[in-house]
C-alpha cells in the first residue's frame, strides 16, 4: 500500500495527467486480475499445474516492475521514466491476458513478447537484473 499511496494522492488531488490516470487504472485492473487468479489457484478452482503457477508468478513480477516504474515516474516526471513505464506495461499486458487461459486445457506459458527465460521466478520474487 505504501508504494501506491503517491499514485492515490495524485488521483485525489486531481493533479494527474490523462496518461497518469489511465496508467493507474491499468495497474489497478491488472492487479485485480492477478489477485483473482492467485485466489482461484489457491482455491483450486483453476488447475494446479506448472503453467498456471508460471503465469501467475510472471504476472505478479511484471506488475511489481510496472508499479515500481510508475513510482519512479511520479518522483521524476521525466520522459525517460514514462518510457520505462510504457515498456513495462507492454510486457505486463500479454501476461495478464494469458491469465484467461488458466481455466482451459490450452494454458499458454509464454506470450508473443515474453519468454520463460525473461522472468526467472524463485518463490514469487522477480529476479530480473536491474
Amino acid at each position: 500500500m505504501k508504494r501506491i499511496l503517491p499514485l492515490l494522492l495524485c488521483l485525489l488531488l486531481a493533479g494527474c495527467s490523462d496518461w497518469e490516470r489511465t496508467t493507474f487504472q491499468t495497474l489497478s485492473a491488472s492487479k485485480a486480475t492477478i489477485d483473482g487468479a492467485q485466489a482461484a489457484y489457491e482455491a483450486r478452482t483453476i488447475p494446479h499445474n506448472q503453467c498456471a503457477y508460471n503465469i501467475i508468478n510472471k504476472a505478479k513480477a511484471a506488475q511489481t516492475l510496472a508499479v515500481d516504474a510508475m513510482m519512479t515516474y511520479e518522483t521524476t516526471k521525466t520522459g525517460t521514466a514514462q518510457s520505462v513505464v510504457e515498456a513495462d506495461l507492454a510486457q505486463l499486458s500479454p501476461i495478464v491476458a494469458s491469465i484467461g487461459t488458466l481455466g482451459t486445457s490450452t494454458c499458454q506459458t509464454t506470450t508473443s513478447n515474453v519468454q520463460d527465460t525473461d522472468w526467472p521466478i524463485i518463490v514469487g520474487i522477480e529476479m530480473r537484473p536491474k
